[in-house]
């Protein structure tokens, strides 16, 4: 009701398409509500003249600020010795194991043998680092030199889609790693029970290099789900913010510039909005699926 005509009328466009769509499974229903209802916060938050005290007041009218929504919790105790795992990675530890996933990846595809397998790439723009290249590729053969070339300029990359589908019949990722990080959350929830939580099979392993920025999402691509993030070299500083503020925050970082991001993180972060949490090598993290988190790797 607070869109204007022509937002409406995209909406009403975009869900005629999908009503066009065979969705009878829930995952595709899931993926298609979130497509639309993603447009409709995108379109109120891009509003012609929209200011952050409106998004605030928003944000508070849905009740975003409240505890049990909040972001994501550091681990401690006897769960995260007993699950976390860290290893000094570089470059050379690296690759092969990007290489091992991207070729397991192109086979249960069904790629032709003689077809150029690329891994997955998020490529920062040195100018705003919310302007990152998102999903972009890279042949196996020179990814090393790219990563390289990078690191030595400052300019992050890394990538959110190297992963390993465990129930895919394979015996191993290839990663020894990651096999032994799933064996491990395997047996953790046996204890726990199916009824209580179920573990995605699917494990990614994020690879990040320095100066590389995620800006603030949230994970909507399954649905509502537990995210347990194991930092296993390096660091990862992660900054928590309410949903819709979260959104808002990469909005003006793309739309407007550092500067102006820069701003609006110093008021938040003046009125106490948002929390911080790094990690470092064998410390883990439990995102939650109520609010927004950016991700940033520090130089």
């Amino acid at each position: 009701a607070e869109l204007g005509p022509p937002a409406r009328e995209e909406l009403l466009a975009l869900q005629r398409r999908h009503t066009t769509l065979a969705a009878e499974d829930f995952a595709t229903r899931w993926e298609l509500g979130a497509e639309w209802s993603g447009r409709v916060v995108a379109l109120w938050l891009g509003a012609e003249g929209r200011s952050v005290d409106e998004v605030i007041a928003k944000a508070a009218e849905f009740g975003h600020e409240k505890e049990e929504l909040s972001s994501g919790v550091v681990l401690e105790g006897g769960l995260l010795h007993s699950l976390a795992t860290g290893a000094d990675v570089g470059v050379e530890e690296l690759l092969p194991w990007v290489k091992a996933l991207t070729a397991a990846a192109a086979g249960s595809a069904g790629g032709a043998a003689t077809e150029e397998v690329s891994a997955s790439l998020y490529r920062v723009d040195p100018s705003n680092h919310f302007l990152t290249a998102a999903d972009t590729s890279a042949p196996l053969d020179s990814l090393g030199d790219e990563v390289r070339l990078r690191i030595a300029s400052g300019r992050g990359v890394g990538s959110l889609n190297t992963t390993f589908d465990f129930a895919s019949g394979e015996s191993g990722s290839g990663v020894p790693l990651l096999d032994g990080y799933w064996e491990r959350l395997d047996d953790a929830t046996y204890v726990v029970g199916e009824g209580v939580a179920r573990l995605n099979p699917r494990l990614y392993l994020i690879w990040k290099t320095a100066g590389y920025c995620t800006p603030y999402h949230q994970d909507v691509h399954v649905p509502p789900h537990f995210t347990l993030y194991n930092q296993t070299s390096g660091a990862s500083a992660f900054h928590f913010l309410p949903l819709l503020l979260g959104e808002y925050a990469t909005l003006v970082g793309r739309r407007d510039g550092p500067s102006r991001l820069k701003e609006l993180l110093q008021r938040l972060d003046r009125e106490g909005v948002g929390e911080v949490a790094t990690l470092g090598p064998k410390q883990m993290l439990l995102i939650l699926p109520g609010g927004a988190h950016g991700v940033y790797v520090p130089r």
